[in-house]
């Protein structure tokens, strides 16, 4: 009996982690970004680099957040059958003795009279998987020609002699990063819509986190926003990323119009395009850190700090939980991203209407709509749902929703404007010959 007790407390341990991932995905997007670093001089086979562990870890994670929406939402729901989502919610509530929530979560979670809905949130999976697919292939196409140009010049893969592709590799793996955690994010309204958040192995009713509807509903929408401030973090990765794409592929022709002048005017031009960059990825990194702690602490330490953290409406809410810090805090978050993407877009397109006929040949409009296209459809579709007639959890639902599905066209998009076989990828490679030859 004790060890079967022990074992229960073990597995109501570790089910946090497969439940709140998004400090994971985090966590692997700073660690690839290191082993880019290091392992740009090395050379490794190219299986080894940081995309191999980058796209594994996404496949892990995916694999993991299907398995999430199966054993978590289908199965105790039968595919959200709405009696017998109205049944699993009853009894919940019954069980925690909070039936007094449940005309609360009939008016704004129930989803019987928007099955239009449901059964669009159920797609998610499918364009995540499409976008995987797609991203990898792309991917691959460049690591053929970082294959194919080390044999030309017989010695061995390292990406410090392919900085282009290096470069698009990173951008390219941004749809399918935003389109997971635009999935979890599906996954996590959809328990709201029906008042679960499982512990442990059990995924009954019986089974359930946290003392009430209003603390869980509070909690899963904490998790909502944290995955897409996960996904807003390799966002500003992937713009910071093509800035320096673009800066140095400006460096290079200017280079060859200016001779010696060159490095001075190419380094003050790098800095002042990216630092408006880096300014957007400050308030991003800024933002989901925040909201990453203050989810976080309650959820893996719920009696650390409750004073702050709490989330319990019966005990009282921690201070970081009050309305009014909420309020501020994303008012201030929301200000100051604001005005770091218009810093940050600007210079890129004053850069790239400035000098362009020297980027005729990099085509930067269609890359960089590419890039930052996700954070314009954010602030679109926000707008536009405000105006639907649905509640407020169904709009979240169906913003999540649309978002997996646009990261997939997004990734097809990338296929015609980040071509492998694209011209201007070799021009680094004849000024490193022209070097070498000198």
């Amino acid at each position: 009996q004790v060890l079967r007790q022990a074992a229960s407390i073990r597995v109501a341990e570790s089910a946090p982690v497969a439940m709140y991932q998004a400090p994971v995905v985090a966590v692997a997007i700073a660690l690839t970004q290191f082993y880019r670093s290091w392992g740009r001089e090395k050379e490794l086979p190219l299986y080894l680099h940081y995309f191999t562990f980058l796209y594994m870890i996404l496949f892990l994670l995916l694999c993991l957040a299907i398995g999430c929406l199966v054993t978590d939402v289908w199965k105790p729901t039968e595919f959200m059958d709405p009696a017998k989502v109205e049944d699993f919610v009853k009894q919940v509530m019954n069980e925690q003795n909070d039936t007094n929530s449940f005309q609360s979560w009939k008016d704004e979670a129930d989803l019987t009279g928007k099955q239009w809905l449901k059964w669009f949130a159920f797609s998610s999976p499918l364009w995540c998987i499409g976008t995987f697919v797609v991203c990898v292939k792309h991917t691959l196409d460049h690591v053929k020609q970082i294959q194919h140009h080390s044999q030309s010049i017989q010695r061995k893969p390292r990406l410090c002699d392919n900085q282009y592709h290096d470069q698009t590799i990173v951008i390219l793996a941004l749809p399918m990063v935003y389109g997971l955690m635009s999935f979890k994010s599906v996954i996590r309204a959809l328990m709201i819509c029906m008042n679960h958040v499982p512990t442990g192995g059990d995924t009954s009713a019986h089974a359930v986190r946290f003392t009430g509807y209003q603390e869980r509903k509070a909690f899963l929408l904490e998790l909502y926003a944290a995955n897409f401030e996960v996904g807003d973090i390799y966002e500003t990765t992937a713009l910071v990323t093509f800035g320096h794409l673009v800066t140095s592929y400006l460096g290079k022709q200017l280079k060859k119009k200016l001779d010696s002048k060159g490095d001075t005017v190419v380094d003050s031009l790098s800095a002042v395009t990216v630092s408006g960059v880096r300014l957007f990825a400050g308030s991003c990194l800024m933002s989901g850190t925040y909201s990453l702690i203050v989810t976080g602490m309650y959820f893996y330490f719920p009696t650390l700090l409750p004073n702050l953290f709490s989330m319990n409406p019966r005990t009282g809410l921690g201070m970081l939980q009050q309305e009014s810090t909420k309020s501020f805090t994303e008012t201030f978050f929301l200000g100051f991203g604001f005005a770091a993407s218009f810093a940050a877009i600007n210079n890129i397109m004053a850069l790239e209407h400035t000098f362009e006929e020297y980027l005729e040949n990099f085509h930067p409009s269609v890359k960089f709509w590419g890039t930052k296209i996700l954070v314009s459809l954010a602030c679109v579709q926000s707008s536009v749902l405000a105006l639907c007639p649905l509640e407020e959890i169904q709009k979240k639902l169906l913003y999540a929703t649309v978002l997996s599905m646009e990261c997939f066209f997004i990734a097809l998009f990338h296929m015609k404007g980040w071509k492998a076989e694209e011209k201007w990828y070799k021009e680094d490679d004849t000024l490193n010959e022209a070097l070498l030859s000198s």
